[in-house]
């Protein structure tokens, strides 16, 4: 238990979109509202920057989360304050983590 990810592709020179039908669809549909060509992938400016593409987990969890200090807020009257500690994994946004603990 706890092996399994399930990942997406984020989109590079390399990357196959017909074996991701459901994301090539998606992914098409960004890029026409974004005005972005899909042939900018083939660029050879993204080789020189390896941008090849690469996969990354939907779900991750942060390591070694802890709970370094709790209180109320000098600051903010009537809130608290938490001060935390974790690593994420490469690729995770500690953003994406933080508005997730604030809800």
């Amino acid at each position: 238990l706890n092996r399994a990810k399930i990942v997406y592709p984020l989109i590079g020179y390399n990357t196959k979109l017909d074996e991701f039908p459901n994301i090539k669809s998606l992914a098409l549909e960004i890029l026409d509202n974004e005005g972005i060509s899909v042939d900018i992938f083939n660029s050879k400016l993204l080789e020189t920057y390896e941008f090849k593409g690469s996969f990354r987990p939907i779900i991750t969890k942060p390591l070694g989360l802890k709970i370094l200090d709790y209180s109320e807020d000098d600051v903010f009257h009537n809130k608290c304050k938490l001060k935390i500690e974790f690593s994420l994994q490469k690729g995770s946004y500690a953003t994406l983590l933080l508005r997730e603990i604030v809800k």
